[in-house]
C-alpha cells in the first residue's frame, strides 16, 4: 500500500476483532517505531507491551475507555526522563510511526492520549516512579468500519507566508 493511501485508510478503532496479532506483525510495528527519529537522536522513550487480560482490563479502567481491554495488545508509551523538553513530540512521531505501520498489516489503533492517572498506568506496567505515561494505544484488528471523515478544504488550513 503507497504511504498516501494507508494515510487516508487510518481512523480510530474502538472495536477489535478476538485475533491475535503475530509476533512476526507486532515486531514489524515495533521497528517502525523504533525507527522513528527523535530530537537529537534521544530516543527517550519506551513502550510496554500488554498483553495480559487482567492489565488490558485495568488500562481500560483507568482510561476510562472499555475498548482498551477488547485489543489483543496494548502498547503503553512512557518516558523515562520528563525533564527532555522534546519528549512529548518524539513520542507523538514514535506513536504514528505505529498507527501508519498497523494500517499496512491490516491492523488499527487508536490514539488515548489524554492520561489522567498516571500514577496507575504506571503501577499496571511497573514503570520507575520519575517515569511518565502519556500514551496508550490498544492494536488489533478491527471489527468496524471507518466512518467518512470530515476534513476541512486546503484553503481553509494552509496559507501563504502569513495567515
Amino acid at each position: 500500500m503507497d504511504i498516501f493511501e494507508i494515510i487516508k485508510s487510518r481512523f480510530s478503532v474502538r472495536k477489535y476483532k478476538q485475533k491475535d496479532i503475530s509476533d512476526d506483525d507486532l515486531n514489524k510495528v515495533l521497528e517502525a517505531a523504533r525507527l522513528a527519529p527523535s530530537a537529537h537522536n534521544s530516543q527517550n522513550y519506551k513502550i510496554v507491551i500488554v498483553r495480559n487480560k487482567t492489565a488490558k482490563n485495568k488500562l481500560a479502567e483507568i482510561t476510562k475507555m472499555s475498548f482498551v481491554a477488547q485489543a489483543p495488545v496494548v502498547l503503553v508509551g512512557i518516558t523515562p526522563d520528563p525533564l527532555n523538553e522534546y519528549w512529548p513530540i518524539d513520542m507523538a512521531i514514535v506513536f504514528d510511526h505505529i498507527s501508519l505501520a498497523a494500517v499496512e498489516l491490516g491492523l488499527g489503533t487508536c490514539w488515548i492520549g489524554s492520561i489522567k492517572d498516571e500514577a496507575k498506568i504506571r503501577e499496571v506496567i511497573n514503570a520507575p516512579p520519575k517515569a511518565e505515561a502519556r500514551i496508550v494505544m490498544p492494536l488489533g484488528y478491527p471489527a468496524q468500519k471507518p466512518l467518512p471523515k470530515q476534513r476541512k478544504e486546503f484553503d481553509q488550513i494552509y496559507f501563504k507566508e502569513s495567515c
